[in-house]
């Protein structure tokens, strides 16, 4: 293993520093949003997590690439110490800029909101439901003219079989016989009988 010297840990000490007071910043706008916007206490313990896991990638990877992944102490120490450094000089001063920015940016999005966005879709509701409501008025007409026509052909289509049946000597719906068309059936085919008979006898004499 190669010895490290003074001047690479003097580096790695600075990079440290660096990397706590980014952490500062970072944990300012996570407490900045807090501040500015309504949010429960789910949503904070979701960003402190958030915010420790952060951390914990950072200083992995700064020991990782300036310590060959050991661990030591002074890197530990000296992120520390810049966050200190950054919330004692520069963290009230940040966190008020910060709310200031987001509630301005929370002001824009609102009046955009209001005055914009929400005539808009009011707009575009209003239309959807004209168009909606005229589509179902047309599609009712339809079905009231095509509920007429088709009764109009079953009743045709009815008195047609009617009339059929009749003819044939059935009853509509039961496919029965009636009798008088039995009994003019059998009338007729007496007279025919009859008819045949006469001829034979006039045949032979």
């Amino acid at each position: 293993m190669n010895e490290i010297s003074p001047v690479y840990d003097l580096a790695t000490i600075a990079f440290a520093l660096v990397m706590g007071m980014l952490l500062c910043v970072l944990y300012e706008i996570f407490k900045a949003v807090r501040l500015s916007f309504p949010i429960g206490s789910v949503a904070i313990f979701v960003l402190d997590i958030l915010f420790w896991v952060i951390s914990a990638v950072v200083t992995f990877c700064l020991l990782l690439v300036r310590c060959r992944g050991y661990v030591r102490w002074f890197v530990l120490a000296s992120e520390t110490v810049g966050f200190v450094i950054w919330r004692i000089l520069l963290g009230e001063r940040m966190l008020k800029v910060a709310v200031a920015i987001l509630k301005a940016i929370k002001s824009v999005i609102s009046f955009v909101s209001k005055r914009i966005i929400m005539p808009i879709t009011a707009r575009i509701s209003t239309i959807l439901r004209k168009v909606l409501g005229s589509l179902l008025s047309i599609m009712g007409k339809c079905a009231i003219n095509l509920k007429k026509v088709l009764q109009q052909r079953c009743k045709l289509l009815y008195n047609w079989i009617d009339i059929k049946c009749k003819r044939r000597g059935f009853v509509s719906g039961t496919g029965k016989r009636t009798k008088g068309s039995s009994t003019t059936n059998a009338s007729k085919t007496k007279q025919t009988s009859r008819k045949k008979e006469k001829a034979k006898k006039q045949r032979y004499v």
